[in-house]
């Protein structure tokens, strides 16, 4: 099976989340701000899909924040499991040219303190964790990572 990258639609991240979500990712659609950040990761040139046999198992971006900083994220789907290696390639090469294109200078990323997959892709990533940060919106602590691209 090959994993294709394609633009993302908001509609992706849905899919996801209806077919084979994981936890993590199933408490933020649940959030009453799910409708906006979909919208959010939006813009042209700054996010991606991960699609396999038509089903997308991950959508990733970069959104740019203003004065070079850009915030990332990603959605990845149980299915995604399967394609560890592909998946880790497709959101590498996806990022660096989103930061290519975009003038991005640095990126930050925020993940719970206890969700070490996500800690481990990240320094995978080439990020370091910073500190950590509550989030009223979420009602929760995050740790902040960042990298200098």
């Amino acid at each position: 099976m090959k994993v294709e990258v394609v633009d993302y639609e908001p509609s992706h991240v849905d899919e996801i989340m209806t077919k084979s979500p994981r936890s993590r990712e199933l408490r933020f659609c649940r959030m009453a701000e799910w409708g906006y950040w979909k919208e959010v990761w939006r813009v042209p040139g700054s996010a991606f899909t991960l699609m396999v046999d038509g089903d997308p198992i991950g959508s990733a971006g970069i959104v740019p924040m203003g004065n070079g900083l850009g915030e990332a994220w990603a959605i990845l789907s149980n299915v995604s499991e399967r394609f560890k290696k592909l998946v880790f390639i497709s959101v590498r090469n996806g990022m660096e040219r989103i930061i290519k294109s975009s003038g991005v200078k640095e990126i930050q990323a925020f993940v719970e303190p206890d969700f070490e997959e996500a800690k481990h892709f990240l320094y995978h990533l080439g990020f370091v964790e910073k500190d950590s940060k509550y989030m009223d919106h979420i009602d929760m602590t995050m740790i902040k990572f960042w990298r200098k691209c």
